[in-house]
């Protein structure tokens, strides 16, 4: 909820500082920490509050009738069948993918299961 609007404005970002302060704290959230922050149009029902996996859309791709993702692991494509769900923002809600892993933006028609990946550039 918005705790206080500081009353400057910033003329060359158009950007006007809110503070916030958090319903329900979360241990994560550190002193000093910043954010972007979007205000919700209505409070979310407790049924619609459990984390859920997202990808980029990009990263969806559809093969023999199937939706898959191919998820990066020792240094191979593995590929994932998934099912998708809502959009979050710009990325949509996915099934079959475990939280965290790492997946193959826009695969192209050579990447498939098994096939070797490049290194990431640093």
């Amino acid at each position: 909820m918005v705790s206080r609007t500081v009353p400057t404005v910033d003329r060359s970002k158009a950007t006007v500082l809110v503070k916030i302060r958090f319903v329900e704290r979360d241990p994560r959230v550190l002193p000093d920490m910043s954010a972007k922050v979007a205000f919700l149009e209505r409070a979310v029902p407790a049924a619609e509050r459990r984390p859920v996996t997202a990808v980029q859309p990009g990263a969806l791709v559809e093969r023999d009738g199937r939706k898959l993702v191919f998820v990066a692991r020792e240094g191979r494509a593995q590929a994932v069948a998934v099912q998708t769900g809502g959009k979050v923002g710009e990325l949509v809600q996915v099934s079959g993918v475990e939280p965290g892993a790492r997946v193959v933006l826009d695969p192209g028609p050579k990447v498939r299961d098994g096939v070797a990946l490049a290194a990431e550039k640093p």
